[in-house]
C-alpha cells in the first residue's frame, strides 16, 4: 500500500470506523457475557459504558479529524447507536434494544465533545 494511501486509511479507519465496529461487536455479545451484580444494577453500569464508549469515540474522531463538524458527528454517531439498538431489538433473539441505551450514547457524544474542547490544542 502506498504510504500516502496508508496514512489516509489509518487516519480515517482507526479513529472513525474502528471504534464504531468495536461498539457494534460488543453489542452482539449476549447479555450473559457481562457481569450482573445486584448492587451494580442500581447504578446502571451499562448506561455508563455506553456513554464512555461514545465519549472515547468522539474524542478519537475529533483528535484525528478535527475539521469534522460536531453536528455531522452527532448525526452519524447517534444514527449508529440507534441502528444498533434497532438491530438488537428486531434481529438478535438474545438481546433487546433500549432507547435509554441510545440516550446514553448521545450523552457520551456530548461529553466526549466537551472533553475534546478542554484538551490543549497543539
Amino acid at each position: 500500500m502506498h504510504s500516502q494511501n496508508k496514512s489516509k486509511f489509518l487516519n480515517l479507519w482507526v479513529p472513525v470506523y474502528l471504534p464504531g465496529l468495536f461498539i457494534f461487536i460488543l453489542c452482539l455479545l449476549p447479555g450473559s457475557a457481562f457481569p450482573d451484580t445486584g448492587w451494580a444494577a442500581a447504578y446502571a453500569p451499562d448506561k455508563w459504558v455506553h456513554a464512555f464508549l461514545y465519549a472515547v469515540w468522539t474524542v478519537l474522531w475529533k483528535v484525528r479529524r478535527g475539521r469534522t463538524s460536531f453536528s455531522f458527528m452527532l448525526l452519524c454517531m447517534s444514527l449508529w447507536g440507534a441502528g444498533i439498538e434497532l438491530f438488537q431489538q428486531y434481529v438478535l433473539t438474545y438481546r433487546s434494544g433500549e432507547w435509554l441505551d441510545w440516550l446514553a450514547d448521545i450523552v457520551g457524544i456530548f461529553l466526549g465533545y466537551l472533553l475534546y474542547r478542554m484538551l490543549p490544542k497543539t
